[in-house]
């Protein structure tokens, strides 16, 4: 009534670790590292390049990525970045989101905070192989519920995340209005 109108649509969305099939990497020329302090910079930059553009995103510095480390509970270690001969073509961080036990990591969530790859990358099986093995890196670390939200508009994400068998719990509407001074 106030005039506000729908601009996008996000998906939640989860999957119990222990249904998902995982598979690592086949190839010597990718490889997965979890970042390391005084990476921080490294982090900014790549994600800076990958998502610029993006609706919503705004860039990062690595005071930034302190930042967000700490408030999302992370560990810097949570990061992984994926390298191809050397050189980052993508990340994933996650994030412990609840306990229901006091026993190590068992029955908690986690949520992937951000997922990101190089377009050059992209379309060529390197997301699902980075998805793998951010995966299998919550599953050593003894989750079992992982979530995540998308953007709907982001077709290929979506579908990625669908094959590894997540599922929307729920969707979030953004609304805007625009203001005339």
């Amino acid at each position: 009534k106030q005039g506000f109108r729908r601009v996008r649509c996000f998906l939640v969305m989860g999957v119990d670790l222990d249904r998902v099939q995982l598979r690592g990497s086949q190839s010597n020329e990718i490889t997965i590292k979890n970042l390391e302090p005084g990476q921080e910079n490294d982090l900014a930059a790549i994600q800076n390049h990958i998502f610029t553009g993006s609706w919503g995103f705004c860039p990062n510095t690595s005071r930034d990525i302190k930042y967000f480390l700490n408030l999302t509970g992370s560990r810097i270690q949570d990061v992984l970045l994926l390298e191809k001969n050397h050189m980052p073509i993508g990340y994933f961080w996650s994030h412990p989101v609840s306990s229901q036990s006091k026993e190590k990591n068992r029955g908690q969530k986690a949520r992937i905070h951000m997922l990101g790859l190089e377009k050059a990358f992209r379309s060529k099986g390197n997301g699902y192989i980075l998805l793998s093995l951010g995966m299998n890196y919550l599953r050593k670390q003894e989750f079992d519920f992982v979530g995540l939200t998308v953007d709907s508009m982001n077709h290929p994400a979506v579908n990625l995340y669908k094959k590894f068998g997540f599922r929307v719990i729920r969707r979030t509407y953004w609304y805007e209005l625009l203001l005339d001074y």
